[in-house]
C-alpha cells in the first residue's frame, strides 16, 4: 500500500477503503431508473432494451411505478435486463412522498402504508436493494434523508428531473448528509419517460465494478460501492500515491475533491483547454469525493472516502 499520512484515524480509514478502480473484474455501463409503457413511460420495454443497446450500455434497470415489468425474451446476451420497480413511503416534513427504487426484485412488495425506513428494510430483507430517487425534485431537506439506513444511496443525478424542472443534481443534499457523518453512495440515473420534446434517455448512467455482468454480480457490487456516476466525463483511476489521492480523467475542465467545508480543493484548466489528472493531499477529513466537469457542463462523480474523523 501506498504511504499513509501520520494520523491514525485517517490511516484506519484509509487501509479499510476498498478501491473499486483496484477490484477485481471491469467496469460495467448501466442506468437504473427507466420507465415504459408498463406505467407512465412512452416506449415499450423492446424499445427501451433496443434504445440502451445501440448507446453501449451492458445493464438497464426497468422500474415502472408500482409494477415489475415483466421483460421480454431478448435475443441480445449484451444486454442485461435487472427487474425492479419505483414505489413510495411516507412523506417528508413538507408532505412530499419519498420515492424509492427498488431491484432485484420479480414482484412487488405489500408496502401500502409504510414509512420510507420501512420500506428500504422491506426490499433489503427480500433480497434486493434499494436508493432515494430525486431528492431535490421532492423537497428532501437533509433532516427528511439522515435518519435512513439500509439503502444503496441517493441520485446525485436524475436527468428527467434536470430536463423537466430543473432540478436534477442532488449534489448539495449528498453533501449535507456526508458532514452529518452518515453514509451514502449516489447513482446518476434516467428515470426516463420518453415523452416528446424531453429527450431523457441515456444521459445519466453508473458504472460499475463487478468480475461478471449478472444480476447477483451487479447488485452485490453497487451494494459494496464499487461504483462510480456519471453524465459524461470517465473517471478512468483513483488512488492512493505518497499520501496523496490521484485521480485520472477523460479530458475535463475541473476536477474537485470536495470535503466538508471549505477543506476540499479545484484543480480548473486554463480557457480553452483540459486536464486530466489532479492529486490532492490527504488530510484528517470526514470524507473526500470526487467530482469533475467537462467542457459541456456535465459531471461525473465518484463515491465518498471516509477519512476517519468523527462527525460533528
Amino acid at each position: 500500500m501506498s504511504q499513509l499520512p501520520p494520523d491514525p484515524a485517517t490511516a484506519a480509514a484509509l487501509a479499510a477503503w476498498t478501491n473499486p478502480w483496484q477490484a477485481p473484474g471491469r467496469w460495467y455501463k448501466g442506468n437504473l431508473h427507466t420507465h415504459t409503457t408498463g406505467s407512465d413511460g412512452k416506449v415499450t420495454p423492446e424499445q427501451a432494451m433496443e434504445f440502451f443497446r445501440s448507446q453501449g450500455f451492458d445493464f438497464l434497470g426497468i422500474t415502472d411505478h408500482g409494477k415489475v415489468t415483466p421483460v421480454p425474451e431478448w435475443p441480445y446476451p449484451d444486454l442485461l435486463t435487472i427487474p425492479g420497480l419505483e414505489t413510495d413511503g411516507g412523506r417528508n416534513r413538507v408532505g412530499n412522498s419519498y420515492h424509492i427504487v427498488a431491484l432485484g426484485t420479480h414482484q412487488p412488495l405489500p408496502t401500502s402504508g409504510m414509512t420510507a425506513q420501512q420500506v428500504l428494510d422491506a426490499y433489503r430483507e427480500a433480497g434486493g436493494l434499494a436508493f432515494v430517487a430525486h431528492p431535490y425534485w421532492s423537497d428532501m431537506a437533509p433532516d427528511d434523508l439522515l435518519p435512513l439506513t439500509g439503502h444503496t444511496g441517493l441520485e446525485v443525478y436524475n436527468t428527467g428531473c434536470d430536463l423537466e424542472v430543473g432540478k436534477g443534481i442532488s449534489s448539495v443534499h449528498w453533501d449535507q448528509l456526508l458532514i452529518q457523518g452518515a453514509r451514502w453512495n449516489a447513482l446518476a440515473v434516467d428515470d426516463c419517460h420518453w415523452n416528446p420534446g424531453c429527450f431523457d434517455a441515456g444521459q445519466g448512467w453508473v458504472m460499475v465494478r463487478s468480475p461478471q455482468l449478472t444480476p447477483p454480480a451487479i447488485l452485490a457490487a453497487l451494494a459494496q460501492g464499487l461504483s462510480y456516476s456519471s453524465r459524461g466525463p470517465a473517471i478512468e483511476d483513483l488512488r492512493l500515491q505518497e499520501g496523496r489521492l490521484a485521480v485520472v480523467t477523460s479530458p475535463v475542465r475541473r476536477i474537485t475533491f470536495m470535503c466538508e467545508g471549505a477543506a476540499g480543493e479545484v484543480f480548473e484548466a486554463p480557457p480553452g483547454s483540459t486536464i486530466t489528472r489532479a492529486e490532492w493531499e490527504i488530510r484528517p477529513r470526514r470524507y473526500v469525493r470526487v467530482e469533475c466537469e467537462d467542457e459541456r457542463g456535465r459531471q461525473a462523480w465518484s463515491n465518498p472516502i471516509y477519512l476517519g474523523a468523527p462527525a460533528p
